[in-house]
């Protein structure tokens, strides 16, 4: 996990594919894909919660969070989970991280995707 961007006293991190998959595997993180339902019935990552930006709800992303869970959020390259890392951190969140590349960078790596992921 790296280091991306300070605001205030929070921290956007970034993680690459196979950093989330190792997490999600150990059960220390949850995958939050936040694109469009449309988008999301093309494939996400296996496990992961689905919660559009859309309608995006801070606390349902609370309830997701299983005691030291972190919850690392994605979308298709990585531009929507920066801009809501933003705005996250601008509320007071100390830590944000976000999936570096997306979706486009978990399929490149020919990591699992529900339902798979055409190539």
């Amino acid at each position: 996990m790296r280091e991306a961007m300070k605001m205030g006293a929070g921290t956007l991190f970034e993680v690459t594919p196979s950093e989330l998959a190792e997490r999600l595997r150990a059960g220390t993180a949850i995958a939050i894909d936040v694109r469009e339902p449309a988008e999301q019935a093309r494939g996400t990552v296996a496990g992961a919660q689905l919660v559009p930006l859309s309608r995006f709800d801070l606390a349902a992303v609370e309830a997701l969070r299983d005691g030291d869970t972190l919850p690392i959020f994605y979308c298709h390259s990585g531009g929507r989970t920066m801009n809501l890392a933003t705005q996250l951190l601008g509320r007071g969140w100390i830590e944000v991280v976000h999936l570096n590349g997306g979706l486009l960078a978990w399929v490149a790596e020919g990591l699992p995707t529900e339902p798979p992921t055409a190539s």
